[in-house]
């Protein structure tokens, strides 16, 4: 289902209610604001044109090379359809939100909800020299696309490869390697000030260069000789999943618009996998950011954000909440029947869609193994280490010191009526939402709509409609509250956007920190109302479990 944005939308609800809407005007409306934003753009890179889809298993979405997600290859149209085939999609779009700011305080950010709004392109950035953290319009053009690869085809390469001749010809008929094994962009030009080793590949001859003729190949860890986990020293860049998109992009192409943030000169080398399985992991993807700081100066407070616009079915009759423990934000149906049977809507037993850091951004080091809130059969206890973020973090009281990552550190929804509590305009606003704070630079507080004005009367809050899932306070500087969702609040099932973001995390020049975040969705037939949320949670327990343990 596609939707409008902040100054249509007050005009959607109004016809809305006299029955005269349609889809494909809505759809209109929206390309209409993409090609007004595309306009404004200056000189420089121009906007990344490529839109590739992942279908490996039961779903079918897009990414794009300018950090845009999940929109059609329309750009005007919800895009994750799931299932496969259904013709039912369950979010509009959604896209990637860095900010931090320099020493001397001054904000650096990228950001975008919606295509049109340009703040990402695609291509490295140049690592040294006198053009450091800068790009070319040329490599721009190069890097303009997404590379494609399965693992399933690199263990048939390395299969032939190491076969002898004289049985390659019986046993490999006809086979040939395939173009994307050759053109692996494993190098970029050092020459120029960009960073030699580009996309992860195995050496097989330790030589340092990649050379399919020499048995080298892009490097899925087929062998699993890499430890497994997220400790930080065994971190090595791999490829993931059964299919993987692999491609990389920059914030530094072009003059920022809407909002018009200043560059951070980030490279983010991003990869876009699913696995193809026969339990709930056929229903997920997942995204894995590589950031890396190709500017001269430190950026301190960084705030890594997934904004999401997900129009589960039909877009009007929808709530959204999070899974503090869990680390999840997620978004359900508002009533027990999506829609009213329109083609795209769900119908009766609603599905429900979440988004999780499976693995968000190191901690910045204090040198100590911080201790965790759970015992050894996982049952959280409240006790003096729930505010360092352990609740829904990874690598805590491991014996491993500096290793620990934030989970999801803030879920903030934006209320599509405007205000205080809408979506945010200028940069600064941007950054707050990551952080929590309204557009009036007002903290969230816990209650009503998480503004003091609209009931939000608690402490102050890092978690937005969080229901009864953080029992020891952990967003509430640890003072447990009652449960609070979008129902107790009073709110009516609607369109829905939000962000949820991970940090603070400090970046220096040259420096880097990955993100892993997932789509888990799912749908129940029990036939009450949170049914399908509750089996999305389970799922999204067992998916976290698997990633942790390299997926085995």
């Amino acid at each position: 289902m596609k939707k409008c944005f902040k100054i249509l939308y007050s005009i959607l609800i109004l016809v809305l209610a006299l029955s005269t809407i349609t889809k494909d005007l809505n759809a209109q409306q929206k390309k209409t604001f993409t090609q007004d934003r595309t306009k404004q753009l200056a000189a420089g890179c121009q906007i990344g044109a490529t839109v590739t889809e992942i279908s490996l298993n039961n779903v079918r979405t897009y990414i794009r090379t300018d950090g845009n997600l999940w929109t059609d290859i329309d750009g005007g149209s919800s895009g994750y359809e799931i299932p496969k085939g259904s013709g039912k999609t369950a979010i509009y779009a959604g896209g990637l939100w860095i900010g931090g700011t320099d020493i001397n305080g001054y904000l650096k950010l990228a950001a975008t909800q919606f295509i049109g709004a340009q703040n990402f392109w695609p291509g490295p950035l140049k690592k040294d020299g006198p053009g450091i953290g800068t790009t070319d319009v040329e490599v721009c053009y190069q890097y303009d696309r997404h590379f494609e690869i399965t693992r399933y085809q690199v263990e048939a390469f390395r299969e032939w490869y190491n076969t002898p001749a004289e049985q390659k010809a019986n046993e490999f008929k006809g086979y040939a390697v395939p173009q994307i094994i050759l053109d692996w962009p494993a190098h970029a030009d050092a020459g120029a000030g960009y960073d030699f080793y580009l996309a992860p590949f195995w050496d097989n001859n330790d030589d340092g260069f990649y050379n399919p003729a020499d048995g080298d190949y892009p490097f899925y860890d087929l062998d699993g000789i890499l430890p497994c986990g997220t400790t930080r020293e065994l971190r090595r860049p791999r490829l993931y999943g059964d299919g993987t998109v692999w491609w990389v992009f920059n914030d530094r192409g072009n003059i920022h618009s809407g909002p018009s943030g200043e560059a951070i000169g980030m490279e983010i080398r991003a990869q876009g996998f699913a696995f193809s399985t026969n339990d709930a992991v056929n229903d997920m993807t997942f995204y894995n950011y590589e950031l890396i700081n190709r500017s001269t100066y430190t950026l301190i407070e960084t705030y890594f954000g997934i904004y999401i616009d997900a129009d589960l079915g039909w877009a009007f009759d929808d709530f959204t909440g999070c899974h503090v423990t869990k680390g999840i934000g997620y978004f359900y149906n508002g009533d027990d029947v999506d829609g009213d049977e329109e083609a795209w809507a769900y119908g009766a037993n609603p599905p429900a869609i979440g988004i999780d850091f499976f693995e968000g951004p190191y901690q910045d080091p204090n040198g100590l193994d911080d201790c965790k809130s759970y015992d050894e059969d996982y049952n959280l206890i409240c006790n003096e280490c729930i505010l360092n973020g352990n609740i829904n973090g990874l690598n805590f009281g491991d014996g491993i010191v500096d290793n620990e990552r934030w989970g999801m550190r803030r879920f903030v929804h934006f209320s599509a009526g405007g205000g205080v509590v809408g979506p945010p305009g200028n940069a600064q606003e941007h950054y707050n939402s990551l952080r929590g704070i309204w557009t009036d630079d007002v903290r969230m507080r816990y209650g009503g709509n998480g503004h003091p004005r609209g009931g939000g009367t608690g402490p102050e809050a890092d978690f937005q409609f969080p229901g009864d899932s953080d029992p020891c306070g952990w967003g509430t500087g640890g003072i447990p509250m009652p449960s609070w969702t979008q129902e107790s609040a009073g709110y009516k099932p609607s369109d829905k956007r939000s962000i949820m973001s991970s940090g603070p995390f400090l970046l220096e020049p040259g420096a880097i920190n990955d993100i892993t975040i997932g789509v888990v969705w799912a749908r129940s037939y029990d036939g009450y109302l949170l049914a399908s949320v509750d089996k999305m949670l389970r799922s999204d327990e067992k998916a976290q479990r698997l990633f942790e343990n390299c997926f085995q």
